[in-house]
């Protein structure tokens, strides 16, 4: 997983840092991990949009980002799937229960959601109907460009970290890297096929260790490619994010590949088999120091 993509100029490629799942687990909130991966934002010169599941979340996380200046977006309390609400609408609950408790914790309303899973919805009537409750508390969608499996990458890497696998912990970050930049350049020539020019690109980690360890190599091979880091306010702001969803189905998709033409069931996806790949490439390793006492 190499990315080849030559330098363009840096003037027109710009690309929004996220990061979901503050508050997903327990270790998420540690105040040491918020501050090793804040403090690799700030010396990159990178905006950040955080995206905060409510099960863990602490007043003191929230402060400690907040006065690291990002941007906070809800990703429901308990990360349900919009396509679990069921009779009694437990996702539309799981979301207003997480809106009440940052705006409690912050003071004032929260902007921007980001959908679990990245599913928005498997039928249209499911995707409508949410777009709709989101809309009355205000909410804009955070959409996602660049849609990687990091999350994946930070499940191996914790565990070659906690087995101390040191060189199986250092190929997940090297390759952590590729991952990153050949996504995000995956996302740059999507935009290209459809939209025949650049866009703000937004791309996705998490708040876990892998971040905190290395997510400064990241962003440091980001600008030695050519990218220029803004707010998601920025990116949201192109109008490819205004155009129509064209997609339903239970794909957790690119916006890119939400747009018409919309990814259709035996399409081949650009994003699709990243966890695939990475399950070839360490699966059975992760597995064999998982058997280890």
């Amino acid at each position: 997983m190499t990315a080849k993509a030559a330098v363009p100029h840096a003037a027109t490629l710009r690309v929004a840092i996220t990061l979901d799942d503050l508050g997903g687990t327990e270790a998420s909130v540690e105040p040491a991990l918020s501050r090793r991966i804040s403090s690799q934002l700030r010396q990159a010169g990178a905006p950040v949009a955080v995206f905060v599941n409510c099960k863990f979340i602490t007043s003191s996380a929230l402060t400690l980002w907040q006065q690291a200046g990002a941007t906070f977006g809800n990703h429901s309390a308990t990360h349900l799937s919009v396509d679990t609400a069921g009779p009694d609408d437990t996702w539309w609950h799981d979301v207003e229960s997480c809106d009440r408790q940052m705006r409690g914790f912050l003071g004032r309303p929260v902007h921007y959601f980001r959908f679990p899973y990245l599913r928005y919805g498997q039928t249209v009537e499911t995707r409508e109907t949410a777009a709709r409750k989101l809309s009355s508390l205000g909410y804009e969608i955070a959409h996602v460009t660049a849609a990687t499996s990091e999350w994946l990458l930070a499940d191996y890497y914790a565990s070659a970290v906690d087995k101390h696998d040191r060189a199986l912990s250092v190929e997940l970050a090297e390759f952590y890297v590729e991952h990153m930049l050949e996504s995000l350049q995956a996302a740059r020539q999507l935009a290209l096929d459809k939209t025949g020019r650049e866009i703000a690109q937004v791309t996705l980690a998490h708040v876990n260790r892998l971040a905190g360890d290395h997510l400064s190599d990241a962003l440091a091979a980001f600008k030695a490619r050519g990218w220029q880091f803004v707010s998601l306010q920025e990116a949201l702001a192109d109008p490819v994010y205004a155009q129509r969803d064209a997609y339903a189905g239970p794909c957790g998709c690119s916006w890119l590949a939400r747009i018409a033409p919309a990814v259709k069931p035996g399409d081949v996806y650009v994003f699709g088999d990243y966890e695939d790949q990475i399950r070839a490439r360490f699966g059975a390793r992760i597995a064999a120091i998982q058997r280890q006492k």
